[in-house]
């Protein structure tokens, strides 16, 4: 029987590769052995600790494992299925041999805690929230698993590099202008996890499971940095819930952003910090540090909170017996999120790139002069407003597509937290935890305050919760002492209330209805076996059914999309996303080597590139410079980019890297009126919707010969 199911994972893998499965099982394989990896090495770690401790520890390991093998296997270009599968196989196997009895042990133990947990909190009215709250997850992982993304920075970047890493085996960068500027040099822990999961699949099928994934980890880790504080465990569920289900958290669960990962991390790091705090340990120190540093390499926002944790770190070991070898400890911890911007650094001579750093008037170091604009709100001015701001974080529009901030509960929090702040620092114990939280909400609130990122404050107001989550929750695990249970019930209503999906076209709805017989099926087999291992082969089974139909209604939810009828996070109505039928000529007609231009619209965040890689990432997009010597000039600079052009050396440089269609996308730019003005070369394929947008098919073969006619003919 094992042998056999060995067999049916490696028989999926290959179909998933060759675009003809969800690859479901694979990704349930790697996915296993690194949780059980993950597991057994944290159990060594926190040996005699708590329940909470060993997951949270566990969750810390397997997002190293996971981020750490990503780039291993990148920079040898080994990035591919048939490799990593079986190295995860024997990393599982060898872990399994050396503390696999122990862990299976402890496992047991951590499960039966869990589920007397769930049965006294299902004593209370605490499990309407519950039903609630499962109800909601459970929707929005099932819509996950018949529609395309729709975030807006998942179209645009963040599934679009996972993608060319799981096409080329290897780290790859876009080189393009406008937001690729800034793009290329986004720390990438958060994409490394998707391409792990595009990797076991080769489509974007299995996103929404990866995002309910990283939701729980949030989840675990709001419940272990409470339990750190000393908080019972019916308070820290209570934390746990208040915090995962943010609208600013829950919200976006299946966007396949990076913010929730980030979460966790931060989440996870302050439980080992604090544990630092009260009996430090080298296990706490590595753990505590490695969680903040791998948050710092999911989002830059996280470098200062990794400055303070070490700080406060480095200063609860001073007195330690082994606090040399703690301080060596905490320094290979850091180490983890130097790479990217060390990277940066190498490139671009700053390692903050694409941010600037300013210190008393002087310029440390210089960021993406396009990326800073933007940011500073010079770019887009929009006038700030207190009442803006209150709006846009704590009082929920229900005329809104959906609620981003932070919801009218946390108010009621940040009272909580005063007082449970003045508590904590009044007792000894607790005191340098109690200001290690504040200290990390202030860095948050004040680095907001910047001049540099006034644009967040005016212009994407209504998405700055994803940014203040952290704050919000230290204020939450603050505040975990204080008022009773009605009224955390009440909180956590308001914040149900606020995460009722959103965003369901007809489309979704017929979809429904086309998937509750394999709904019905699915239950009435695991009702009747009863057995909990079943379960996973059950939901991949299921997965594995939606693919047709995922495929089958893409188009006209793409469809939807750009109507603003569909939405995930919010509607995405941009001119670009009526390009969905070029998306799907090219889906069913690939491979192809697709290049890819668009011209400046006002923020250069208009380049919907994801889809263009095809259902399967069997199409290679690119970009193709149109300047005489190669170089990049962005197209907010009209005239500079006329000046360098050549469209000579454009035509040249199609061809070297065999593109066979040109996509367009709008605004045009110098070459939309190139590739207009030369149809001998750029043959009509695909238009978008509204017609601004098209694909032309390029002949590779005889566009040499064609030069002289087309300039001839552009001269005109």
């Amino acid at each position: 029987m094992f042998v056999g199911l060995v067999l049916f994972v490696l028989v999926d893998a290959v179909l998933s590769t060759l675009g003809r499965s969800a690859g479901v099982f694979p990704a349930l394989a790697i996915l296993s052995s690194c949780l059980w990896t993950s597991y057994i090495l944290a159990a060594r770690m926190t040996a005699g600790r708590t329940a909470s401790d060993r997951l949270a520890a566990a969750a810390i390991v397997g997002g190293f494992l996971f981020t750490a093998s990503f780039f291993s296997l990148a920079l040898l270009h080994a990035f591919r299925l048939w490799i990593a599968l079986p190295l995860w196989a024997l990393s599982g196997f060898a872990a399994h041999r050396l503390g696999g009895r122990e862990a299976s042990a402890l496992l047991r133990a951590d499960l039966s805690r869990g589920r007397t947990l769930l049965t006294i909190l299902w004593a209370t009215r605490l499990r309407f929230v519950l039903i609630a709250a499962t109800t909601i997850l459970a929707a929005r992982l099932l819509r996950g698993l018949w529609a395309p993304m729709l975030g807006w920075d998942a179209l645009t970047y963040h599934l679009f590099k996972a993608g060319q890493w799981v096409q080329a085996g290897s780290l790859t960068a876009m080189h393009a202008p406008d937001a690729w500027g800034a793009y290329d040099y986004f720390p990438p822990y958060g994409e490394a996890l998707w391409a792990w999961v595009l990797l076991s699949s080769h489509t974007d099928a299995l996103m929404a499971p990866a995002g309910v994934l990283v939701w729980m980890a949030v989840l675990g880790a709001g419940y272990a940095a409470a339990r750190s504080m000393g908080t019972d465990e019916i308070r820290a569920t209570l934390v746990a819930l208040t915090i995962a289900l943010f609208p600013a958290v829950v919200n976006y669960v299946t966007a396949a952003n990076v913010d929730n990962t980030a979460l966790a991390y931060w989440l996870l790091g302050i439980t080992f910090v604090i544990r630092c705090i009260a009996d430090p340990s080298i296990a706490d120190v590595m753990l505590g540090i490695g969680a903040l540093a791998l948050a710092a390499g999911t989002k830059a926002t996280g470098l200062p909170i990794l400055l303070l944790g070490f700080v406060v770190v480095v200063w609860s070991f001073r007195k330690h017996a082994q606090r040399g070898r703690m301080f060596a400890a905490a320094m290979l911890a850091v180490l983890v999120a130097v790479p990217p911007y060390v990277r940066a650094w190498m490139e671009t001579g700053s390692p903050l790139y694409p941010f600037g750093l300013n210190l008393l008037g002087h310029t440390i170091f210089t960021g993406n002069a396009e990326h800073e604009l933007l940011f500073s709100g010079k770019l887009l001015p929009h006038s700030f407003s207190w009442a803006h701001l209150f709006h846009g974080l704590f009082v929920p529009a229900f005329w809104h597509p959906q609620n981003l901030g932070l919801g009218p509960g946390a108010i009621i929090i940040a009272l909580l937290a005063a007082v449970g702040f003045s508590r904590l620092v009044r007792r000894p114990s607790t005191r340098v935890s109690a200001l290690f939280l504040f200290a990390i909400a202030a860095l948050i609130a004040i680095g907001l305050t910047s001049n540099d990122v006034l644009a967040q404050r005016t212009r994407w107001v209504h998405v700055l919760g994803r940014l203040v989550t952290p704050a919000a929750s230290t204020l939450v695990i603050l505040s975990s002492g204080v008022g009773g249970l009605s009224l955390w019930i009440f909180l956590l209503a308001t914040e149900v209330w606020l995460a009722i999906p959103r965003g369901w076209s007809a489309i979704d709805w017929r979809t429904m209805v086309w998937c509750l017989p394999l709904m019905l099926l699915a239950g009435l087999v695991f009702w009747k076996t009863r057995r909990l291992a079943l379960l996973p082969f059950l939901a991949a089974s299921f997965s594995i059914a939606l693919l047709p139909l995922r495929d089958h209604f893409r188009s006209p939810i793409y469809d939807a999309a750009s109507r603003g009828v569909a939405y995930d996070v919010n509607p995405t109505i941009g001119v670009n996303m009526a390009s969905y039928p070029i998306w799907q000529t090219l889906d069913q007609s690939g491979p192809h080597r697709i290049a890819l231009f668009a011209g400046w619209d006002e923020s250069g965040h208009n380049w919907l590139d994801t889809p263009l890689l095809g259902s399967r990432l069997q199409n290679e997009v690119t970009y193709v410079p149109p300047s005489r010597d190669g170089s990049l000039v962005d197209y907010r600079l009209p005239q500079e980019l006329v000046t360098r052009a050549s469209f000579r050396a454009w035509v040249q440089r199609l061809c070297a890297r065999n593109i066979d269609v040109i996509v367009a996308l709008t605004p045009p730019t110098l070459e939309t009126a190139w590739v207009e003005g030369c149809p001998e070369m750029f043959a009509p394929m695909a238009a978008s919707a509204n017609g601004y947008s098209h694909a032309y098919a390029f002949d590779t073969a005889n566009a040499p010969g064609l030069i002289g006619l087309c300039l001839r003919k552009l001269r005109r």
